[in-house]
């Protein structure tokens, strides 16, 4: 009977310390190395940096960052993939700010979305007495950024624009006085020190939902970042870190982005 109660005793501290071992598996998230503000290896920063160390806090995962090389001249607009083909293949467990289920393309059913936990898009800057409906802008210069989606809105509208390469040359453009307006990618702002026309609010068609990427296998890591980012959100923990990064802080819209919007567009001008 001693030893049965021994073995037993045996089997079960084994089964705590191997329970123990699994939680404490880090949470894998991919980054690339130069995405400020929502990552930045050098200084091992940014705002979803921080955010999945807190989600890896909440499910008893401790955050393991996976950073992919990335070209520090490229801006957001420029940055065409996600590392979504490096959370399928199992590099990361994964990936913070996916714009929604377009984003997935080809790999739509082998990956999944946690609820939204921020809203971003185009911001408008420019004076006090700009109008905030953009449609009231014709007849002003509007700086976009070159073959990015407020771009092609700016055509579709057929509004008077003017393309710049990046975020800071299109601020550098209305502060020189060769636009009247800019419709600014959001996260940019922060670092460049700047805000949005107070009261102005992307609309539907230059707006998105962020979301967290898992593999859809994965569906109690899924379920788990879930919960954690319900927690951080209805906390406000979210907005916080927002606004420490400098991002206009959006909760998620009840509308985002989708193609549809810019066939609307096209066919209302015709």
């Amino acid at each position: 009977m001693r030893a049965r109660a021994a073995l037993a005793a045996a089997v079960l501290a084994l089964s705590v310390r191997a329970g123990a071992a699994v939680a404490a598996e880090p949470l894998r998230v991919c980054f690339d190395e130069h995405d400020a503000p929502r990552a930045q290896k050098t200084g091992d920063s940014g705002f979803d940096v921080e955010l999945m160390r807190l989600v890896g806090e909440r499910i008893g995962r401790p955050l393991r960052e996976v950073w992919l090389a990335d070209d520090d001249r490229l801006t957001d607009i420029d940055k065409s993939d996600l590392p979504l083909k490096n959370l399928a293949r199992g590099e990361c467990d994964a990936v913070a700010s996916v714009p929604g289920e377009n984003a997935l393309a080809a790999l739509r059913g082998r990956l999944a979305l946690s609820r939204p936990y921020y809203g971003v898009g185009f911001e408008l800057v420019g004076p006090p007495n700009l109008p905030n409906d953009l449609a009231a802008l014709r007849g002003r210069k509007v700086s976009v950024q070159n073959a990015s989606v407020a771009n092609l809105v700016a055509v579709s509208m057929g509004l008077d624009w003017t393309a710049q390469a990046s975020a800071r040359a299109q601020l550098e453009t209305l502060d020189a006085g060769k636009a009247q307006a800019a419709l600014v990618w959001g996260p940019e702002l922060g670092a460049l020190g700047r805000k949005p026309k107070p009261g102005s609010q992307p609309p539907a068609v230059l707006r998105w939902n962020e979301h967290v990427a898992t593999r859809a296998a994965d569906k109690a890591l899924a379920a788990a970042i879930d919960d954690a980012i319900a927690g951080l959100t209805s906390s406000g923990v979210v907005t916080q870190l927002l606004v420490k990064y400098g991002v206009p802080a959006h909760a998620p819209f009840q509308r985002a982005f989708s193609p549809q919007d810019l066939t609307a567009i096209r066919f209302s001008r015709k």
